[in-house]
């Protein structure tokens, strides 16, 4: 005896128990399976917590045949890929040598879970854990993990029982649905940020035009401006526009939802693919803008030192130009807060109503400053109101900048106040 607990035999534990945690190399399920396959009792949960070993996340292939759909599951945001086969004529016993350790390839399945509901059938088969690392097991020793769990498993009362043994645990419980969706958790722990992927891409995409359009429009299509001025000076100007951008796409996938919602009215069904992926970018999307911003800090504070001189400064422009500063300081103050509420360890210490008004309201506060701060700068430099001094009549950038952020800003608005307001609030209240 160890602890109360008695000394059993693979057989004997494996006999007795109503819940098993399969947690060894996939590599070594086959011949572990083989040994308890005769034991493991009917109903009995099996719970596969394995994950593909890396030199095989990149040489597996999914089926040809094997089409991808999706499915709203209630609880998982994620959007997973739901897999609808043909009829699978696969032999499902892996009698033969499985390379790599993956066994549900030569059954013609897409996920390791799957092979062992089909090497197991008296078993009910949960896909879970297998998300969560080894380090936030260890650091959180003794107290909660705050990471999501996703679970997946095609029989109710097996996925509900381990639903219950995670919030007993201090986890974050997500029902994945079917067992047919384990292929794509087992595939996520192999993924390189891969919420990072749509915010890294937007945010490249963003930079690239505005730097092409800074020095097209500042540079080459004015002759006077000296091309040198095409690195720092003109980086900094690149920074603020990129970064607004950035704040901007924060906000635009919020409006769209909203406007979705009341076209529908309903907010039950779910978005078109592309809003859901860009809904759930959008903390990247502010982190990304939030480093453009402080880079734009660094940048302007070094640009200042060289241009500003108290001529200026005493001028009421001058003036203005102070004003625009202060109001940068205060929204990146606004923002690095919204930034640090984003992270897990912080907005899990916070109620719901806190984490909303630090989102919502500090987060609105926010952009009207980066409207405030970019168009006061607009008029202190001169390019707000200067038409006929812009080359061909191409608007500046910091003029380019504000006007997506007036157009939200008066969106939201709109969305705000009856009648759209109390009719988005009375769908959002019965769902």
């Amino acid at each position: 005896m160890l602890n109360g607990s008695p000394v059993l035999s693979v057989g004997e534990a494996v006999r007795s128990a109503s819940i098993l945690f399969l947690a060894i190399p996939m590599s070594a399920h086959r011949s572990v399976v083989q040994q308890i396959s005769s034991v493991v009792q009917e109903g009995t949960i099996l719970v596969d917590v394995s994950n593909r070993p890396l030199s095989a996340r990149k040489s597996l292939a999914r089926p040809d045949k094997t089409k991808f759909g999706t499915r709203s599951i209630q609880g998982f945001e994620e959007g997973l890929p739901v897999l609808e086969r043909e009829a699978n004529t696969h032999n499902s016993n892996c009698t033969g040598a499985c390379p790599d350790g993956i066994c549900f390839r030569e059954a013609g399945l897409e996920s390791h879970a799957e092979w062992l509901q089909q090497m197991l059938p008296q078993a009910q088969v949960v896909k879970a854990f297998n998300t969560i690392s080894a380090y936030s097991l260890n650091a959180a020793l003794g107290d909660s993990v705050n990471d999501k769990v996703h679970i997946c498993s095609d029989h109710h009362e097996a996925r509900s029982t381990v639903i219950q043994l995670v919030q007993r645990m201090g986890m974050v419980a997500a029902d994945a649905g079917p067992l047919s969706n384990a292929g794509h958790l087992e595939e996520l722990p192999g993924k390189l940020f891969p919420g990072w992927k749509t915010p890294l891409i937007t945010s490249t995409i963003l930079f690239a035009v505005a730097y092409a359009y800074v020095a097209v429009r500042d540079v080459i299509l004015s002759p006077s401006t000296p091309w040198e001025r095409i690195a720092l000076v003109k980086f900094n100007i690149v920074m603020a526009w990129h970064a607004t951008l950035l704040f901007t796409a924060t906000i635009i996938p919020g409006i769209i939802a909203a406007i979705v919602q009341l076209s529908r009215n309903s907010v039950r069904e779910r978005f078109p693919n592309w809003l859901a992926e860009f809904l759930n970018a959008r903390k990247g999307l502010g982190i990304l803008g939030l480093y453009s911003a402080l880079m734009h800090a660094v940048a302007s504070s070094m640009v200042n030192s060289l241009f500003v001189d108290n001529d200026y400064i005493n001028s009421f422009p001058g003036f203005a130009y102070q004003m625009s500063v202060i109001f940068a300081i205060l929204t990146t103050a606004l923002y690095i807060t919204l930034g640090i509420s984003s992270l897990s360890g912080v907005s899990a210490s916070l109620s719901w109503r806190e984490w909303q008004f630090v989102q919502s309201k500090l987060g609105l506060a926010a952009f009207v400053g980066t409207f405030v701060h970019v168009g006061v700068m607009s008029y202190a430099t001169g390019d707000l109101l200067s038409f006929n001094a812009w080359p061909y009549y191409l608007p500046p950038a910091s003029v380019l900048a504000c006007a997506p952020v007036a157009l939200c800003l008066l969106f939201r608005f709109l969305l705000g106040i009856p009648p759209l307001g109390s009719r988005l609030d009375r769908l959002r209240g019965q769902s």
